[in-house]
């Protein structure tokens, strides 16, 4: 929504906890070329980022992808951003998309760090997403904002595909922070999650180059993005219909690949 709403730390926690709550392989990729801070949250310094597998988007296979992405653990690897202004590179649709026809075969959950721009590849991305997280403050300018992009994607994801809310920062201005109530009547849905106004134990997770499960795993803020973690996993529907269906439908039941926001 607008920047600084939080939406790159929380997308970096929801990638680490599919990561280790289902055990599944998680790719982060961090399109924000100028101003990514992917790497900074995992407390890693990249060998290589997403310009390099842009550079490469002739010759791109999953051997070279492997070359360029960065493991942070066992389960999660990250395609990191430059973070630089000084490179004179832009994302185009045609190298975005080869890369991620490589990426999505290597990972169980493909997860999409999305800047704060408004290009034809972010309509594209946004629009052929399997789920897209919006996060917003509680105030109305987000509330003006998502209002403008739930009625810009509904027609494109149509409803089997519904772009889902997440309210960051809930608490920090108590005087003036809109409810739960007014983003719904203004944009027809509820929040998936509400995430608590939480500075410490997020500036602790920051700071250290941690998640928010080691950093402060007793924060009501943690509690919130692992219930987010598991409404986007898809694990727990899954595990409803293979109980509902039994026999060889729940023996037989593969991963899907997932995009995510």
């Amino acid at each position: 929504n607008t920047g600084g709403v939080g939406s790159s730390v929380i997308c970096h926690n929801v990638a680490n906890e599919l990561a280790e709550m289902y055990d599944k392989d998680v790719i982060v990729v961090d399109l924000d070329v100028c101003y990514g801070t992917a790497a900074l949250n995992f407390n890693i310094q990249p060998r290589s980022t997403i310009v390099d597998a842009m550079s490469q988007v002739k010759a791109m296979d999953e051997s070279v992808m492997e070359q360029v992405l960065v493991g942070i653990t066992d389960h999660l690897s990250l395609l990191a951003s430059p973070a630089s202004l000084s490179l004179g590179v832009s994302v185009t649709l045609d190298t975005l998309s080869t890369n991620m026809k490589v990426l999505i075969k290597m990972c169980d959950y493909l997860v999409l760090d999305m800047p704060h721009v408004w290009e034809n590849w972010c309509r594209e991305i946004l629009s052929e997403a399997d789920e897209v997280i919006m996060v917003s403050k509680p105030d109305l300018t987000n509330l003006r904002n998502g209002k403008n992009m739930i009625e810009f994607l509904g027609p494109l994801r149509g409803p089997e595909a519904p772009t889902r809310l997440v309210l960051n920062q809930v608490g920090a201005a108590k005087r003036s922070d809109l409810t739960d109530k007014d983003f719904k009547e203004a944009l027809a849905i509820d929040p998936s999650v509400v995430i608590p106004y939480d500075p410490e134990a997020f500036g602790r997770a920051l700071n250290n180059g941690e998640m928010m499960t080691k950093a402060s795993k007793k924060s009501k803020a943690t509690d919130a993005i692992i219930e987010l973690t598991k409404l986007v996993s898809g694990q727990d529907e899954e595990e409803e219909e293979g109980e509902k269906k039994g026999g060889l439908a729940a023996l037989f039941k593969k991963d899907k690949k997932k995009k995510a926001k």
